[in-house]
């Protein structure tokens, strides 16, 4: 879901309740880091694509109750190009890898 904050524009996904626990967090929200609408959807558009990648394979991963193969916080990595600004850190985003 893109939602916006003042002037620039925010990812939000609401992780499942069944997967909460795995994941450790009740939703993914991530700053996009643009104040263009556009833009901000073709942003969007990565993250929920990945972001469906990951629950799905989470899922998969607690329905045959295995562990996750990386730590739950690796999991969310592809992220961590927008999320560097929770943190003051500014670096380059790179959204080819998404």
């Amino acid at each position: 879901m893109l939602r916006i904050r003042g002037t620039t524009y925010h990812f939000r996904r609401i992780v499942p309740p069944a997967l909460r626990s795995v994941l450790n967090q009740r939703e993914i929200w991530v700053s996009l880091r643009t104040s263009y609408q556009n833009e901000a959807r073709k942003r969007a558009s990565l993250l929920h694509t990945r972001t469906t990648e990951l629950l799905e394979e989470t899922s998969r991963a607690v329905a045959e109750g295995q562990e996750r193969k990386e730590p739950h916080d690796a999991a969310l990595s592809f992220v961590e190009p927008v999320t560097a600004t929770r943190t003051g850190q500014e670096k380059p985003m790179d959204w080819m890898e998404l």
